[in-house]
């Protein structure tokens, strides 16, 4: 049996971006940095809903998160018709490990989880 199962942690690398779906989802998109003492590893993450409003309530730019979630690959063709492809994961849960440099944290659970994975 295959499993598709992310964990990691890091920081996040810019204020994530937030908008709502024309049926009032909430989905936000942030990029994670993470390292192993020796390199730096950048991830694309897509939350939506319960982990979107809490990525959008609590965290920034610095914020350093535990991420539990599953990658998707998206492809598509670009204007020349040359293929394009990019890895994301799909958030299933956010846990806030500790706020950006100067942040109080304004929330009582430290984390959000969401069944996602019966999509």
């Amino acid at each position: 049996m295959d499993t598709n199962t992310v964990i990691i942690t890091g920081r996040l690398t810019r204020d994530p971006d937030f908008r709502s779906t024309a049926t009032g989802a909430a989905v936000v998109d942030f990029t994670i940095a993470s390292g192993d003492g020796d390199r730096t590893y950048f991830g694309a993450v897509t939350a939506w809903n319960g982990p979107a409003n809490f990525i959008r309530q609590n965290c920034r730019k610095g914020s350093w998160v535990l991420v539990l979630g599953k990658l998707s690959r998206e492809e598509w063709r670009d204007r020349n018709g040359d293929r394009q492809a990019k890895t994301r994961i799909v958030a299933v849960s956010v846990e806030l490990l500790r706020p950006a440099a100067g942040d109080v944290p304004q929330v009582q659970d430290r984390g959000h989880q969401e069944n996602l994975w019966n999509e």
